[in-house]
């Protein structure tokens, strides 16, 4: 496990002010066409934010937080902080992009940067669990066949 995390502090923090930036977008775009808070539809440029917003905090920003740190604890922070970027240019991208076909191959790129970083922060997590309870090493194993 990493003892320094300040890499995996940086990312998350700009992941932080990626999300404050896409709310005041989201603001933005609702008093342009004087659009009240509870409403979710108005104009075109409105909806189009509101859709890629919304699916930003419900179903990516959360899982990709913890798999991220999971990742970049267990693993290594060098790559979860590559797979954090890729992660965040991805959505960021669909938030600037307007029709919903130009929005889904950037949805494509953060969606398979979040599938790596949960597939090898479980590895990681099965692999300390295999270390600490079973006392069996499997890097050591591989280490050994090289």
């Amino acid at each position: 496990m990493a003892v320094d995390t300040s890499l995996l502090a940086v990312i998350s923090l700009l992941s932080a002010m990626q999300q404050v930036y896409f709310i005041k977008c989201l603001r933005r775009c609702r008093t342009k066409p004087n659009t009240t808070s509870p409403a979710s539809s108005g104009n075109e440029e409105f909806d189009s934010t509101f859709e890629a917003k919304l699916q930003s905090i419900v179903g990516g920003y959360p899982a990709f937080l913890v798999c991220f740190w999971i990742a970049g604890w267990f693993v290594s922070q060098g790559v979860a902080a590559v797979l954090g970027l890729v992660y965040m240019c991805g959505y960021h991208w669909r938030f600037c992009m307007h029709t919903a076909k130009e929005r889904s191959s950037d949805f494509y790129l953060s969606d398979k940067a979040l599938q790596i970083l949960a597939v090898i922060g479980a590895v990681g997590v099965f692999t300390a669990l295999l270390d600490e309870y079973l006392d069996f090493n499997i890097m050591k194993k591989i280490y050994k066949l090289f």
